[in-house]
């Protein structure tokens, strides 16, 4: 059975938002959830304030996984804009991610948004299919 991971379109409205909100600069924020199923998003400041790359604010990751765990959610992943249109993970990105996690990345490319997931293991990218709820 190929991996997936199931979203609810309120959260993708919120990703989606945050994104617009935050241009010209990449968006960034952590995913809430259980298992393969996000639930819930918590939108993060980009330390970096940079349109082609992003940070979060260790102490704002501590803080959501508490808040997260509190309602009973894990938090299983990252999600980020690139708003010049870059499509896939930058080398960057894959470089810093987590193993195990799911990085949701929207792809801006002036009206036109594109969202689509990934995991990286062992410095190899896998497209995520993504089902909604």
């Amino acid at each position: 059975m190929r991996a997936h991971v199931e979203i609810s379109h309120g959260v993708v409205s919120e990703i989606l938002s945050h994104c617009e909100r935050e241009l010209p600069y990449e968006a960034c924020g952590l995913l809430g959830g259980k298992g393969n199923r996000v639930e819930k998003v918590v939108p993060a400041g980009n330390e970096s304030r940079s349109r082609t790359e992003y940070s979060i604010d260790p102490a704002f990751v501590l803080r959501a996984m508490k808040g997260l765990k509190g309602e009973g959610l894990d938090v299983t992943g990252v999600y980020h804009s690139h708003p010049d249109g870059l499509e896939g993970l930058s080398a960057r990105d894959v470089e810093e991610c987590w193993e195990d996690f799911y990085y949701i990345l929207v792809v801006m490319k002036g009206v036109s948004k594109k969202m689509r997931c990934y995991r990286v293991s062992d410095g190899r990218e896998e497209v995520i299919e993504m089902r909604f709820f």
